[in-house]
Parts: structure tokens; C-alpha cells; sequence
């Protein structure tokens, strides 16, 4: 017998070798508390026999396991196949010992309802809120939004067992009645005060107007922020600063590229694609500053590992990010002018005030830390069911 994790991310196969751009090893690994034997149930990507795309996405190599992959049922021709992806989802979950599953996502929804109808344990990992991210999408989002909200409040508050990864935004949004903990998804290592020193050394090196800034999110969706950066870059172009803008993320970055043409920053506006998990971190040590400028979040994994590089962080005020960075380096979300003022105020005293701040409240979620959560929690889980 297996678990069973259901979630909306992607995995597909190069030369009968299994990739992901959404999951890697680590996080595999964790589910084997559970089961040593793991099968994941998502959506499949035809990643084709790319070279290059499989240096840019992480290599699953795991013992006991093995992925289920679906249509892509957010398309047209996927939604008129919903029906087969149903009856897959139902054998899945009947076959499986126990449920996983991570929402807001269609997969997990129906993870869960089909565990419900053969009494199968689950636990549900809540990541995010399908409202702020709906709202913001398109105008079929905004009509779906509240109903997805409900939904979900109505899954979460009954369910037995909830990991959320915030420490109080999600908890606040979507109560339970059941057992709960909050353990971020990201996978840290011990502090190495090396790097602590590298990026004190680097911020003392920097000349304060010329910059590079940095997010990472999916490019192709308007509720990570990207555009709201990009319009700010104009205004600090035009105040004489020499700003980059590096943007590592997958999806179509045509909607980017038009705001970037449109605004005349088209030069400072860089496109990186997708990054293995390992070189992300490389990425973050070469930026100046991280900034989540995002109108949706749960608790964002690449603003925590930027601040365990030491990392000087801006973020916007919305989800879980004001649990993770100092009050004065927040901005209400969609605000460029007040984006336009921190990134101006950030002198080199505000950065190494920062990059120290930072450095030190990303050990809070350090591996050894979160893990040793997650176990017990995983394993009170599997007693109690």
C-alpha cells in the first residue's frame, strides 16, 4: 500500500526518466514518513527530449515511487476529458493506504472528496487562499472566488489533520476543528555564517544606484506582482538609477514583455526561464534585493530562502509575507510610488540591518527544525488513522 499526494503541480518523462519544475527529491522524501511507498498524483507536462529544459527543471530520482499524471484539465480539451480524470482520481485514492492532499487545487479537492467516500485517512496541506489568487486572475476568477472559498473553508474545517504553511494568515482564513500544526514547504539548511559575511561584504561593494532586484514566481500569471516592479523600475530609471530587473519563473512572459515595452525598460527587464531548485540559490547570491510583490501568498518559499542568503528583502502586505519580513519593508500590493520610495530608502546602513535580520529569522525554518515537526506530525497522522 502507498500514500497517495494529490496536488494541481506538474511531472512528466524525458527518455523514461521522470522531471518536475513544481516538485523535487526533498520534498518526495518527506511523504515516506508516511509510506516508503509514494505515488503522486498530478498533472502531466510533455517536457519533450529538451537538453536545455532538463538542465532548467529538477530529476526525480526516488526508490518506491512513481507519479499518475493527468491532462492538463485547465485547458479546453483537458476540461472536456474531466470526466476519465474523475474515475483516475477515484482508483487512485482506493487504492492508496493513505490521502495528501495539497489545496487550493482541483486535484486535492477531489483527493479528498473520493478519500471521504472510501473512509481512506487524509491530511491536507493548505498552502494558499483560491480567493486573493482568483480575485486576482481574470473575470471568470472573481465570479469563481468566493465560491472557492467557501468550498474550501467547508474541506478545511472538517478535515482530521491540517498542515498549514503559515503561522497565522491561513490559520485565520480557514479554520479546523482538527489537528493542526504550521510548517513552511521550504527546505533549508543549517545557517553557515560564511554567507552572512559574503553579503555584508557585497552590500559595503555595492554602489547604492545601481541595483539588481529579483523575484521568483511564475511569470504568466498577473497575481504574482511582476508588473508592478517593472512600472516602478521606469521611476527609478528616470531618477537616475541603474536598476535590473531578473525574473526567474516558467510560463509565457509575453504579458511582461508588453509592460516592459510599454514602460521603455524593456533593457533592464531580464527573463531567466525556470532554475533548478540547486541553482536558485546561486541566483539569489548574485541580486541585491529580493522583492515578493505578489496581490496573493501563502507563505513564499523563494522570500524565505532569499533571507537565508541574507538577502535585503521588500515584499507587498498581502498573505503570509508580513510574518516573514519587517514592517518597513513592506508595501500595500499594486502600490508602485511606496514600492518607488523603499527601494530608494534602502541605503547600504538599511540593507546590513536587513541582510542581518533577515539572515537570522530564516533559521526558524531551517530543515532540521521543520522536519522534526513535520515527522511528528506525520507520524501522529498515521497512528491516530
Amino acid at each position: 500500500m502507498a500514500v497517495l499526494f494529490a496536488h494541481d503541480g506538474y511531472m512528466g518523462v524525458i527518455n523514461e526518466e521522470i522531471y518536475s519544475d513544481t516538485y523535487d527529491n526533498k520534498i518526495i522524501e518527506r511523504y515516506k514518513e508516511i509510506s516508503q511507498n509514494v505515488i503522486f498524483l498530478v498533472r502531466k507536462k510533455d517536457y519533450k527530449n529538451d537538453t536545455k529544459l532538463k538542465e532548467k527543471t529538477n530529476h526525480i530520482e526516488q526508490s518506491n515511487f512513481s507519479f499518475q499524471g493527468v491532462d492538463n484539465f485547465k485547458t479546453l480539451k483537458g476540461y472536456l476529458g474531466l470526466k476519465t480524470i474523475k474515475e483516475k482520481v477515484n482508483s487512485c485514492v482506493r487504492d492508496a493506504e493513505y490521502i495528501v492532499a495539497r489545496i487550493p487545487s482541483d486535484l486535492g479537492f477531489l483527493a479528498i472528496k473520493y478519500a471521504k467516500k472510501y473512509s481512506k485517512p487524509y491530511l491536507i496541506e493548505v498552502v494558499g487562499c483560491p480567493f486573493d489568487s482568483l480575485s486576482n486572475y481574470n473575470t471568470i476568477g472573481k465570479l469563481l472566488a468566493p465560491i472557492y472559498m467557501i468550498y474550501m473553508k467547508k474541506i478545511v474545517k472538517r478535515a482530521p489533520y491540517v498542515l498549514y504553511v503559515s503561522k497565522n494568515f491561513l490559520q485565520k482564513r480557514y479554520k479546523t476543528y482538527g489537528r493542526q500544526i504550521n510548517c513552511s514547504n521550504v527546505e533549508l539548511e543549517k545557517a553557515n555564517g560564511i554567507i552572512l559575511q559574503n553579503r555584508l561584504k557585497k552590500i559595503k561593494n555595492t554602489d547604492k544606484k545601481k541595483i539588481v532586484i529579483g523575484t521568483l514566481a511564475a511569470v504568466n500569471v498577473k497575481y504574482k506582482g511582476q508588473q508592478f516592479v517593472i512600472k516602478a523600475i521606469k521611476m527609478l530609471y528616470e531618477a537616475g538609477y541603474e536598476i535590473e530587473y531578473q525574473l526567474v519563473g516558467g510560463g509565457s512572459k509575453d504579458y511582461l514583455k508588453k509592460i516592459a515595452q510599454k514602460e521603455k525598460v524593456s533593457k533592464q527587464v531580464k527573463f531567466l526561464g525556470e532554475l533548478p531548485h540547486e541553482k536558485v540559490f546561486e541566483w539569489l547570491s548574485t541580486i541585491d534585493i529580493y522583492i515578493q510583490p505578489s496581490l496573493t501568498e501563502g507563505l513564499p518559499r523563494a522570500l524565505i530562502e532569499s533571507m537565508s542568503l541574507g538577502c535585503p528583502a521588500l515584499g507587498s502586505d498581502s498573505g503570509g509575507i508580513p510574518e516573514l519580513l519587517d514592517k518597513s519593508c513592506l508595501f500595500p500590493k499594486r502600490d508602485i510610488r511606496q514600492l518607488v520610495k523603499l527601494i530608494k530608502n534602502f541605503d547600504t546602513e538599511k540593507k546590513l540591518v536587513e541582510a542581518q535580520r533577515n539572515f537570522y529569522a530564516s533559521q526558524e525554518y531551517t530543515k532540521n527544525v521543520l522536519d522534526q515537526r513535520r515527522i511528528d506530525f506525520y507520524r501522529e497522522f498515521k497512528k491516530q488513522t
